[in-house]
């Protein structure tokens, strides 16, 4: 390290170790070694995401609701629901190659003012779903721009902290780090579900606390009580993450001739998408399958939880236990993926072939959606609706979220953040054909 101080022009940078970190990640001073992460290190880059599937699955819990309770058509509604997709096809990929190209290093390093960013995107969303209704002009107006604020808030935070443990994190680990992001994330998904549960049936004292006459209905309460909550889990997730040390600034040397200078950076960003999908086959191919395999996933998001009420559950079941069931299987599901997430890890530790699993996975994955087509016909009680829903979304995401980040990390070192964000565009891809079609 001595010999790397004394030297002059400190923005060439370093490139460390392929066994410690990754491979050619550009380093400048200061390299988060075992001694500066300290003994939360760990554990504070894989909590990171806990928030972030609570936002989620706040999106996937209220937002079709708060549409439909303002009287928007049903098309409206299919096409208020692209603006995740596109939020990720736009946010994600522009923000990882600007990170990438990064010089920054009065920041502390290249990802934080973008998680900074995405932190303060994330406390304005819940205040804006929390007091649209009491501000002047439409509330539909404030639900959505709530919603696009948290989707983009949630984007940045993806893609940065999946950077960071490529940046920070040794090879052979990486898949561990990404198991564990995984179970944070579905980790918070849960506990929406659970909360929305709750609030269904026991309800709070403090959601009395918000109540105010212009939110008295029980979706604008729930709406309002756990948006609160999600700002809460963002401002407290945001110190511990801010502070985490990161790999400071240097360029690679084929890309200091192309620093982000003004808007080249949307050129470049051309270039690094052309090199990754064209010049890298396995990216191609994982993105390929991501999208197939993340179809599925939409498809039960978007319709699952209305086929599951409207067909799924005994007729004379009232609407709002409908409602309150198919949450409870949805925090099942959520449960169920967390125990994957826990496993995934081992498969790397028995030898077997990652790819491999994935594609066992996929098949079946396949069987349990191809059986679901006779739900409306076989379901008499409820027990069969949702046990479906758990054996199927929670696991299937968790495996989504875990093996293409780790096989995505492998394919290359350059261009970590772009990288990292095609997971997120595949589901984004998905997600569009699912909604359009």
């Amino acid at each position: 390290m001595a010999a790397h101080k004394n030297r002059t022009g400190d923005s060439e940078g370093r490139y460390t170790n392929l066994e410690t970190t990754a491979g050619a990640v550009p380093t400048g001073d200061v390299v988060p070694d075992e001694v500066s992460r300290g003994r939360c290190f760990g554990l504070r880059l894989v909590m990171a995401t806990l928030p972030v599937g609570f936002s989620e699955a706040l999106a996937v819990l209220f937002f079709t609701q708060a549409l439909v309770m303002a009287e928007v058509s049903n098309g409206l509604v299919g096409y208020a629901w692209l603006v995740s997709p596109l939020a990720a096809i736009l946010v994600q990929p522009c923000a990882a190659v600007w990170s990438d190209r990064a010089t920054w290093s009065r920041f502390g390093g290249r990802r934080k003012p973008f998680l900074l960013m995405g932190y303060f995107f994330a406390v304005l969303a819940s205040a804006v779903l929390s007091l649209g209704s009491e501000l002047p002009g439409n509330p539909t107006v404030y639900v959505a721009i709530g919603f696009a604020l948290l989707f983009i808030s949630t984007n940045l935070h993806l893609v940065m902290l999946r950077a960071l443990v490529t940046d920070t994190v040794p090879r052979k680990a990486m898949g561990v780090y990404f198991s564990l992001q995984t179970l944070f994330y579905v980790f918070g998904a849960a506990l929406t579900y659970a909360g929305s549960y709750v609030l269904d049936y026991e309800g709070s004292w403090w959601m009395d606390a918000l109540r105010s006459e212009s939110c008295s209905t029980s979706v604008c309460l729930h709406l309002r009580s756990m948006a609160v909550i999600a700002g809460c889990l963002q401002f407290v997730m945001a110190h511990s993450v801010l502070m985490l040390p990161e790999v400071v600034t240097g360029v690679p040397p084929e890309q200091r001739s192309k620093c982000c200078l003004c808007f080249k950076w949307i050129a470049d960003f051309f270039c690094d998408l052309k090199d990754l999908l064209l010049h890298s086959t396995s990216s191609g191919l994982i993105f390929l399958a991501s999208i197939g395999g993340f179809m599925g996933v939409a498809a039960l998001m978007i319709h699952g939880i209305q086929l599951l009420v409207i067909d799924g559950l005994p007729p004379e079941m009232p609407i709002p236990e409908r409602y309150a069931t198919a949450s409870y299987g949805l925090y099942g599901s959520m449960i169920l993926g967390v125990v994957t997430a826990m496993v995934l890890p081992m498969i790397e530790r028995l030898g077997l072939d990652l790819a491999l699993c994935w594609v066992v996975s996929f098949l079946i994955f396949a069987g349990l959606l191809v059986s679901s087509l006779a739900l409306p016909r076989v379901a008499e009680h409820k027990a069969f609706g949702v046990a479906w829903m758990v054996l199927t979304l929670g696991p299937m995401y968790a495996t989504l979220l875990t093996i293409p980040l780790t096989l995505l990390a492998r394919t290359g070192t350059a261009s970590a953040a772009l990288r990292m964000s095609m997971l997120s565009v595949s589901q984004a891809v998905a997600q569009i054909i699912v909604s359009v079609t």
